[in-house]
């Protein structure tokens, strides 16, 4: 019987030897937290230093965007611009259609956006402005229809000579004269509040730029 119990015993000894050697080795293999820190891992909390630059980000985003819409407020109220041009306008040309919409979802979603999503979408505006803007200034006069280019010409030449009159009557006049040739051209797209003004015999400089009618009408 003293064999079976120091056999026993041996038995015991290994399991208990086994156990605290695998206590130690888990011990040694899990994340000790640091000190004042719960057992739970810890989540990484934003730093004031990143807190800053997603709004730096943010911010420049936003800066691109208006910049463009600057430049397209500014190109609409130069009106030889605008109808030579007038392809920008026009959402029958894909170019100009992509970049609108853009646009208009800019506008109507970005305060939704994180602001990676507001980088990426300030940065696809960009290049689709630039491609929009390209097409237009190398289609041209040439986007209108053979029989309504030299219209246009005349158009622009009443605009031109009302920018450098003196007299505010004979601007008026010359004006209105414009207005009149391109109701008459029906494959041009001039911005509605453009046209409008146009036809009140506004001239260039009176005219100001409110930036929703900066959009073509069919995407408003």
């Amino acid at each position: 019987m003293l064999w079976i119990g120091l056999a026993v015993g041996s038995v015991l000894g290994l399991v208990v030897f086994l156990v605290i050697k695998l206590s130690s080795w888990v011990g040694h293999r899990l994340p000790r937290p640091r000190d004042g820190e719960p057992n739970a891992l810890p989540r990484r909390a934003e730093s004031s230093q990143d807190i800053a630059t997603y709004s730096q980000r943010r911010d420049a985003a936003i800066q691109l965007v208006d910049d463009i819409k600057q430049e397209l407020g500014e190109l609409r109220i130069d009106v030889v611009w605008t109808i030579t041009n007038s392809a920008l306008w026009d959402v029958a040309v894909p170019s100009s259609t992509r970049f609108f919409t853009s646009l208009t979802v800019w506008e109507d979603h970005r305060g939704g956006w994180t602001v990676d999503e507001t980088v990426a979408a300030a940065a696809e505006l960009k290049v689709l402005w630039r491609a929009a803007l390209d097409t237009a200034t190398r289609l041209g006069i040439n986007h209108l229809s053979v029989h309504d280019r030299p219209r246009a010409d005349t158009a622009i030449k009443l605009v031109r000579k009302a920018g450098s009159t003196v007299s505010d009557a004979e601007r008026h006049q010359l004006m209105t004269k414009a207005a009149a040739v391109l109701s008459g051209i029906m494959s041009i797209t001039i911005p509605r509040e453009t046209m409008r003004a146009i036809e009140r015999g506004a001239t260039p400089s009176e005219l100001e730029d409110p930036a929703p009618d900066s959009y073509p009408e069919e995407l408003q």
